[in-house]
């Protein structure tokens, strides 16, 4: 067996979706595995008919029928959920194919208006997305948890709704944040948990899913120089973007003889998203400035930044992700995207 792990060696937004979208139309069983993140991940797939997604909540192999497996380092937030549910539904007419790990934990509406408060108060900003995904993984952190398996008993999810709220009410007048109506998109947010749950969504434990016959697609999420050990904090996400957890799965349930790629993706030159380092930026005389269809100025990040590629960050992001792995043996691959953005390339 071949397993197949993309990631990126940058700051994100390197064309991981569009790899995952061609090994998956290279596989007879693809399923793809999401091992790191959340719906604040955008993995871009243009069809050769001129459609496009950007994924969030689904892997990028959807377009190709491939189901994703959301694995228990992963956050989901139903609300995003259920808009791209039915987006790919009526624009591709395809009903995507979910299973989720028991312990992936859920982003309610009240980490993601924490977050966003939290980032509005900041004199300079983190370069947050705004989505809540580090205010999940803290809280997760603390007696205020909430799973994807609590979603199947409503009194439970009730219960812990509950003291997230309150949890929150607690840290907005601690930290003296403005004052938001946390009432707002309650119901919204319990309906899309009903839908979702009606939605080709399964739950699957770790152990079941790889005890199937698939081919595995790993995908990512951001880039390594976001890597919450290896970025450069705060300029970081709260988890490993590298490729350590998809390896520790790896190891929990496959033989030691199974052979592991590890595909590396970067644009022709380097893109950065809100605040935070980038020795190049600016240096971009050898790049047509393209109009970007997925990386839209934003109030989080403002205008996507770009450069040239800077080849010791490549060779720093290759090394730290060998050394988190203990130098497991794997093969490497090394993908450019982006060529047409170069000039004098057509």
């Amino acid at each position: 067996m071949r397993i197949e792990i993309v990631i990126g060696l940058n700051f994100g937004d390197e064309g991981k979706g569009a790899r995952v979208n061609y090994l998956c139309s290279n596989r007879q069983k693809p399923l793809v595995v999401r091992f790191s993140g959340g719906h604040h991940v955008g993995h871009t797939v243009e069809l050769k008919d001129g459609r496009r997604h950007v994924f969030h909540s689904f892997g990028s192999g959807t377009l190709k029928s491939a189901p994703t497996f959301w694995s228990k380092y992963c956050t989901i937030y139903p609300i995003t959920f259920m808009k791209e549910y039915t987006d790919i539904k009526n624009s591709f007419d395809i009903l995507p194919v979910s299973y989720f790990d028991p312990n992936v934990a859920i982003t309610t509406i009240w980490d993601v208006m924490y977050n966003q408060a939290l980032e509005k108060s900041r004199d300079i900003r983190h370069g947050s997305v705004g989505l809540g995904f580090g205010a999940t993984i803290e809280r997760q952190l603390t007696p205020y948890t909430l799973y994807f398996k609590d979603l199947y008993y409503p009194s439970v999810m009730e219960y812990k709704l509950n003291n997230i709220k309150q949890y929150y009410k607690n840290k907005v007048t601690e930290k003296v944040l403005p004052f938001f109506d946390f009432e707002t998109n309650e119901d919204e947010f319990k309906q899309s948990v009903k839908n979702m749950l009606s939605s080709n969504v399964f739950v699957k434990p770790e152990k079941e899913i790889f005890s199937e016959k698939y081919d595995f697609i790993f995908e990512g999420s951001q880039g390594i120089l976001l890597d919450q050990d290896c970025g450069f904090f705060p300029n970081v996400t709260r988890s490993n973007t590298v490729s350590k957890n998809a390896i520790e799965i790896i190891k929990r349930n496959f033989s030691d003889d199974t052979e592991i790629n590890i595909n590396y993706i970067s644009r022709i030159y380097m893109t950065r998203h809100g605040n935070g380092i980038f020795p190049t930026e600016g240096k971009t005389d050898h790049i047509k400035l393209k109009e970007d269809k997925t990386n839209f100025t934003n109030t989080w990040q403002g205008n996507l930044r770009k450069g040239c590629l800077d080849l010791e960050l490549l060779k720093y992001s290759v090394d730290s992700n060998r050394i988190m792995n203990n130098n497991i043996k794997t093969e490497e691959t090394i993908v450019f995207s982006c060529m047409d953005h170069l000039k004098g390339i057509s």
